[in-house]
């Protein structure tokens, strides 16, 4: 009976690797890839722009509600795969500016076209940002991302190859917030549309819709704005509020 189950499991395992898109590597050699993470207004492959929306992320294992923003990103000339960050975060109504980098480890680019002319890549890499060691209860973030890019004409930049898809997500930040002081770890994950490593949280279907266990923790706002169901003018009104504040550039 267990040479029965093991050879259904390589099998099944055979299975599930025969199904993954092949790859090749992506040369990014002398291109400055700063805009798939800084971009406000990716292309689609039409060539038409599109407003993007600000990550969404969140902190602990209560799912507080986290913000990150991008202010500036460059490529250091010493070393291309690296590049160096700054930005701010926002928990619990606290800003905190942070620097660091983002490494690049790994780039590859799908072998079948999306169409003529047209692929996606993803990339892989690593980070750390550091918040200000001068105030109290700041630490760092690490971990790991994973970027989507569409690939045309050599030009690489921001996938939105899937934009209209039910669970589009780009720009995949997986890894936890260390305290400076305690050396106490959090998980703390952040993407766009969607977040990773999202089960018992995100409970959404074509998009993200938080689980009402955790809507308290500072997603009612984002719910009102992203679910709005208007049955009065008070209702709506509501509703119009939520939007702004979501649109607020906080880290302004």
């Amino acid at each position: 009976m267990r040479q029965i189950f093991f050879y259904f499991l390589l099998l099944l395992a055979h299975s599930i690797l025969a199904q993954q898109p092949k790859t090749q590597p992506l040369n990014i050699n002398g291109k400055d890839l700063s805009t798939v993470w800084l971009t406000e207004y990716p292309r689609f492959n039409e060539g038409k722009e599109i407003r993007k929306t600000e990550p969404v992320g969140y902190f602990g294992q209560n799912y507080w509600r986290f913000y990150i923003h991008f202010i500036s990103i460059i490529q250091n000339p010493e070393n291309p795969n690296e590049y160096f960050v700054y930005g701010k975060n926002r928990l619990k109504g606290n800003i905190s500016e942070i620097q660091g980098t983002l490494k690049i480890e790994s780039a590859e680019v799908y072998e079948e076209e999306f169409s003529e002319g047209i692929r996606e890549g993803i990339i892989k890499g690593t980070y750390q940002l550091n918040e200000d060691r001068k105030k109290s209860g700041t630490g760092k973030f690490t971990g790991t991302f994973e970027t989507y890019v569409m690939i045309s004409d050599n030009n690489i930049q921001y996938s939105t190859l899937y934009w209209y898809a039910d669970g589009f997500m780009n720009n995949q930040f997986e890894g936890t917030w260390t305290s400076f002081s305690s050396g106490k770890s959090y998980i703390c994950n952040w993407g766009d549309n969607r977040i990773p490593n999202r089960q018992g949280f995100d409970i959404g279907a074509g998009q993200m819709g938080v689980h009402p266990d955790y809507e308290k923790n500072g997603w009612e706002n984002f719910e009102l704005a992203t679910f709005p169901i208007a049955n009065s003018d008070e209702h709506r009104r509501q509703i119009e509020e939520a939007k702004k504040k979501e649109a607020e550039e906080w880290w302004k």
